[in-house]
C-alpha cells in the first residue's frame, strides 16, 4: 500500500530494534531463568554472535537456520531464560525472512 521504500523502513526499523542486544557482552544478553534450568548460555551467544556477522559483515544466514536451531539444557547459572530467547528469534526470522 505504501510501497516498497516504506516497508523496507519497516524492516530496518525491526532490525535496529534487534540490534542492541546483539552489543550486549556475551553471557549477558539475556536474563537468566527464574528458577531451575534454560537454554545453554554459550550456545546461544553462538548464535547471536552469527547475527552480528550477518548485519555487520553480510555473513549469510537465512531464517530457516534460525528457526531451526535447538540449545541444550543448562543450569541457571549458564543459561537464558527460554521464552525471552523465543520471542528475540521469533523476531529474528521474521526479519530475515522480510529480506530474503
Amino acid at each position: 500500500e505504501n510501497g516498497q521504500n516504506a516497508w523496507m523502513t519497516g524492516v530496518v526499523e525491526r532490525a535496529t530494534t534487534l540490534y542492541e542486544r546483539l552489543t550486549r557482552p556475551p553471557g549477558e544478553r539475556f536474563a537468566p531463568p527464574q528458577h531451575g534450568r534454560g537454554y545453554d548460555a554459550a550456545q546461544v551467544d553462538a548464535l547471536l554472535d552469527r547475527l552480528v556477522a550477518y548485519f555487520d559483515e553480510g555473513t549469510p544466514i537465512q531464517a530457516a537456520q534460525v528457526r531451526s536451531t535447538t540449545f541444550d539444557s543448562a543450569p541457571r547459572s549458564r543459561s537464558y531464560a527460554e521464552g525471552p530467547v523465543d520471542a528475540y528469534l521469533d523476531r529474528v526470522v521474521d526479519v530475515l525472512l522480510a529480506v530474503e
